[in-house]
């Protein structure tokens, strides 16, 4: 009997994002405060990013945003999010979908996490990485997408 191989890349980065979409779904439900904050880099040509043209101009691989003070309108689904940032005084909705996020950061500790963006070909495919139980929380789902690059998943836990 042949024993499959475990993904342990993909099973790691599906449950980093779904602990991400907790993060948010909770600062969504707190609402701004200087004790949370969460900073987050994601690739702006991925599909289904939504963000305005004068920022794709700005930013035409990958942004910075930072959730923390004036942030509104947080809509946290299985596979993306909404939420309202202010960009030169200017509040704008963007969409931002978890496979084209690479690197996180707790802008209040030393936590930094960095995760593979899920491939292109494997995020046209309609997927559920997690689900709601009967009391709200998120469940993770086993992922199938595959890494851009690299199959290296970067945790560091220690000090800077």
């Amino acid at each position: 009997m042949t024993i499959p191989p475990i993904d342990m890349l993909a099973t790691f980065s599906a449950h980093a994002r779904n602990a991400i979409a907790e993060v948010l779904t909770t600062m969504g439900r707190v609402g701004p405060c200087e004790e949370n904050g969460i900073e987050l880099r994601f690739v702006t040509d991925y599909p289904g990013v939504v963000i305005p043209p004068r920022l794709k101009a700005l930013y035409p691989n990958a942004m910075v945003i930072i959730i923390q003070h004036l942030f509104s309108g947080m809509e946290v689904r299985v596979n993306d999010f909404d939420v309202y940032l202010q960009f030169d005084g200017v509040q704008t909705m963007i969409t931002i979908p978890f496979g084209a996020i690479f690197e996180l950061r707790d802008v209040n500790s030393k936590f930094q996490m960095h995760l593979p963006v899920v491939s292109i070909a494997e995020a046209d495919k309609p997927e559920v990485a997690a689900q709601e139980d009967a009391s709200g929380n998120v469940v993770p789902l086993p992922r199938k997408g595959r890494p851009l690059g690299d199959n290296v998943v970067e945790i560091p836990f220690g000090k800077k």
